[in-house]
């Protein structure tokens, strides 16, 4: 692990690098596998881990001897997901939204802890019962912006947003439908920014529809996007104008209470 500069405590600091190791992983690790990513010794690993297993951070599988992150973070994250004031005033229209649409609401911030690409995190998501598809992120996710129409929404109408730095972003194809080059993003943020909304036309997940619009504050400030989530056929069959005669409006609500 690469040391801090500044006044850091290494252990901390250590601690938390296996965290994020954790976390980005999506699932469980091997000792030797967290220390390969993180640089650090496999001892000095073991015992960061024995540490965070005893406070409940981290488990270890009795199965095959690997570690995950625990319920306490769990606990901590939802925590703080119930303060955050996008959260609350944003849920009772997400669940109108998901009521009136009948499909998958998410809503979106930029992710500001991210400072080498322009990343989005799904903060809120509201899923009709029994629905087979309309989500591709889990909550507290966090992903490139240019691989979601909340995350393009959010981008297009960022104070931040460089040309230059979204040219030398990394483009991935997950679909036939994936934008894999920065000109052509570039040329979608400007038609966003256009027409007022984003689209997400089976670009990360196949059969998969998303439409997403802005929430500006009262000063009018890109404070999160709102998107609705599911099937291309059931999009096609509501209708994209149809979503976004209840979604404007509500996004603009929103607005008003931040």
């Amino acid at each position: 692990m690469t040391e801090k500069n500044g006044p850091t405590v290494n252990a901390v600091d250590r601690a938390l690098g296996i965290i994020e190791t954790l976390y980005e992983s999506g699932g469980e690790m091997g000792i030797a596998d967290i220390a390969r990513k993180t640089g650090e010794y496999q001892s000095t690993i073991f015992r960061t881990l024995i540490t965070l297993q005893a406070r409940g951070f981290v488990y270890q599988n009795s199965a095959n001897s690997k570690y995950g992150l625990g319920m306490k973070l769990f606990s901590i994250g939802m925590g703080v997901r119930g303060g955050m004031v996008i959260v609350r005033v944003v849920e009772p229209f997400a669940k109108r939204l998901c009521e009136e649409i009948g499909e998958t609401i998410n809503v979106s911030v930029r992710d500001d802890q991210k400072t080498d690409e322009y990343y989005s995190l799904l903060v809120h998501q509201e899923v009709k019962k029994g629905q087979a598809l309309g989500v591709s992120q889990n909550l507290g996710s966090s992903t490139l912006c240019y691989y979601s129409a909340v995350g393009k929404a959010l981008l297009a109408y960022s104070e931040d947003l460089n040309p230059e730095r979204v040219r030398r972003g990394e483009f991935l194809s997950f679909t036939e439908h994936s934008i894999s080059d920065p000109e052509t993003m570039l040329k979608e943020l400007e038609t966003i920014r256009r027409q007022g909304y984003a689209l997400d036309n089976e670009e990360q997940e196949k059969g998969l529809f998303c439409v997403a619009c802005p929430v500006f504050d009262r000063q009018n400030r890109i404070r999160a996007a709102v998107s609705v989530s599911g099937y291309v056929v059931r999009i096609q069959e509501i209708g994209i104008e149809s979503i976004l005669q209840k979604l404007r409006p509500a996004c603009k609500e929103i607005g008003v209470l931040l």
